[in-house]
Formats: structure tokens, sequence, C-alpha cells
């Protein structure tokens, strides 16, 4: 049974240690090499010296996480506009740690009116990979969702933001979808009873907000997909039979590997510079202390193949809740045609697609002001039109 935690877990602790064996191990490898041939030790030298800082990075552990998330609000930073860090009055925002049925510690947050009663609605909101859904850029956006009567939920999945888990790793998508839906129903119960709640999915989010609303229907009363990863974009992906080797490699099983957790699976183009129109809003992105900025690792590219595979395959037949699908035209990372798909394959009987001449994939935090304006009021206009 997961649970709410109201105290933050300590931001500092002791650094993890290699164990005696694994040292033993290492020193008899070295060993081994000078035997074989002393030169080889300089080879494994440079490729270690570029390896392991790109490997193991000081943000990977969610203690080194919250601490320079910490840091990095203390600092007086003139890059970053007051206002993306000042709360306005008229808003609320509750932050606590939630303990899922695992022993992990998931940020949770709620955005508010002050006013309570001005509540129409809840969007219960499932962000991207690599993403922690209220970090500047979306929470000041979702501030208009607020303003018309829309309070908004959102949990920062295992391995992302200031959650449990090695930043970027997700073991498997299933217990994602567990804890997503035991937060929001919870949630609903105890915060915003007899309020009609819906998922808000943006990309990867998307495929979350697929499979829980899947697992009860009849709890949520609609969903929007912001720029869905339905599938993986031909853009995005290596050929087929790398991705057949990487599923060779990694095997059946959902316990991550040291393989597994490796940060080298191989992508096509720069999801960031692909993501953001607005130059200046990737830089603002990418300088925060929750962004990972690495090649997926092994186990979390098979995880998303093989869950996006599922939702077009399957899923995408079953899924038959009311639902509104926006798109930009030129988003390289989720294709919109694959949410044509969706659209096109979904046997519900509310269903409305719109797709964005010229955006991009980050709909939400990287196109200009007018831009993202229209992709809100839309899905304000959608939400509250049903509630």
């Amino acid at each position: 049974m997961a649970a709410f935690w109201d105290e933050n877990k300590p931001d500092t602790g002791p650094p993890p240690r290699i164990s005696q064996s694994k040292v033993l191990a290492i020193g008899f490898g070295i060993f081994a090499l000078a035997k074989i041939w002393p030169p080889l030790i300089l080879v494994l030298a440079l490729f270690l010296s570029q390896f392991l800082p790109y490997s193991l990075r000081v943000n990977d552990d969610p203690e080194s996480r919250r601490l320079f998330y910490r840091e990095f609000q203390k600092r007086e930073n003139r890059s970053i506009p007051k206002e993306w860090r000042k709360t306005p009055d008229d808003i609320v925002i509750k932050e606590r740690y939630r303990v899922n049925d695992r022993g992990m510690c998931l940020m949770t947050t709620r955005l508010e009116p002050s006013d309570r009663s001005k509540i129409k609605a809840v969007a219960c909101f499932c962000h991207g990979y690599g993403d922690n859904g209220f970090a500047y850029l979306k929470r000041v956006e979702f501030f208009r969702y607020v303003r018309a009567g829309i309070a908004v939920v959102n949990m920062e999945i295992e391995g992302h933001g200031r959650s449990d888990g090695k930043l970027g790793l997700i073991p498997c998508f299933d217990t994602v979808v567990d804890d997503c839906y035991s937060f929001f129903q919870d949630t609903m119960r105890f915060n915003y009873p007899g309020k009609k709640a819906f998922l808000v999915g943006e990309s990867m989010g998307g495929a979350i907000a697929i499979k829980t609303y899947i697992r009860n229907p009849n709890f949520f009363s609609g969903v929007v997909f912001i720029a869905p990863l339905c599938k993986v974009s031909e853009h995005m992906l290596p050929p087929d039979w790398v991705v057949s080797f990487l599923k060779l490699l990694l095997g059946k099983t959902d316990r991550v590997t040291w393989i597994g957790e490796q940060p080298l699976a191989p992508t096509k183009g720069d999801t960031a510079a692909l993501s953001f129109k607005i130059p200046e809003k990737r830089r603002l992105f990418t300088m925060h202390p929750f962004v990972y900025g690495r090649q997926p690792r092994f186990h979390t590219a098979r995880e998303i193949i093989d869950l996006t595979a599922d939702i077009s395959n399957n899923l995408a037949k079953r899924f038959d809740g009311p639902f509104l699908v926006q798109h930009g035209t030129a988003d390289k990372v989720t294709c919109p045609k694959l949410s044509q798909m969706l659209y096109d394959e979904s046997p519900s009987k509310d269903k409305e697609m719109k797709l964005y001449e010229g955006m991009f994939h980050n709909l939400l935090g990287g196109e200009p002001k007018e831009n993202t304006d229209l992709i809100l009021n839309d899905s304000m206009q959608w939400i509250l039109s049903r509630s």
C-alpha cells in the first residue's frame, strides 16, 4: 500500500562504496592485462577516462539530484526569469514525497487555485522521458490551467527529477503505471472528491496515460495527448538489426543488469535540439540539475520500444475513452502520423485530433508564446467542456 511521507527525505548522505570483491576483481583484471600485453593497460585507461565520466554522473543518484536542486533554487541565477521562480498569490503549489509499494520515495506536486471553490476539474499529468513535469518551464505554463479552474497534479516517476532511482533508468513500465494510477486514485479520493479527473500525457507520458487509463476506464473522464509517444519515430530509431541485438543482449528479464544501465543505446539525432524550437528555452532546460543529457540507457530503450510496440499493435485498438490528440507537424521525435494512427484505430466515439503546422516536439516548453497559448487553450477548452 503506497503512502505519503510528509517530511522530506534527507538530501545528503555518504557516497556509494565499491565492495571489496569488486575492488579485487578489478585489481586482478589489471594484473592479467599487464601480463598479456602491457600497452593494453594504456588503451584501457584511455577508454575509461572517456567512458566513466560519461557513464557515471554526479546527478545519477537521487540524493545528489535533490541536493543540487536545492542549491539551484537558492542560487541567484539571472538567466532564469524571476516570475518563473515566484509563485503567484492566486496559486498554491504543494509538494510532498510519496512512498510506493517498493519503498521508493517519489516526488509529487499539486497546483491549485488559492480559492479551492474554483476547481472545476483535475488534470493528472504524465510527464515525458528525461523530464520531471514541473520544472520552471512547464510549471509556469500550467498556471493557465489553474486559473481556468483546472487543478494539476504530477508525480515524478522513478529515475526522474527528485524521485528515487538512477537518473534516466526505467526498469519496468508496468510498475511506473502502477505508481501513477495509485497516486492519481489516492489524490482524487482524498483531495478532489466529486471532481472529474482527466489524464494529460506528454510524449512518453502519453504512452503511460494510455496504460493508466486502461487500468480503470471508469475512473478517468478522458485523456489529452500532447505529442504522444505512440511509437518511436523512424527519425530516432537505429536500424532493425541493432534493435534486435539490443533485445538479445538484455534478454527478457525485468532485472536491470550492469549492461542495461549503460547510457549507450544508439539513437539518431539530438533529442533536445529536435524538441525545442526556441534555442533560449532549450538552454534553460538543459541547465537544470535534473537533465539527463546522454544516450538512453540500454534497459530504458528496450522498455520504450516494447511499450510503444504494444500500443501500436494492441492498445490503440482497445482504447475507447474520450481523447484529444495534439501534435506538431514538424515533430521529429514522435511522429504525427503515428498519432493519426491512434486516432484512426481507436474505437472511441469521442475523439478529436489537432495538428499544428510547423511546431516541434516540445509543445509546452519549446515553442513561442503564441504557439504555447494555442496548445493550452485548446486542451483547456476540451477538458472544461467535459467537466
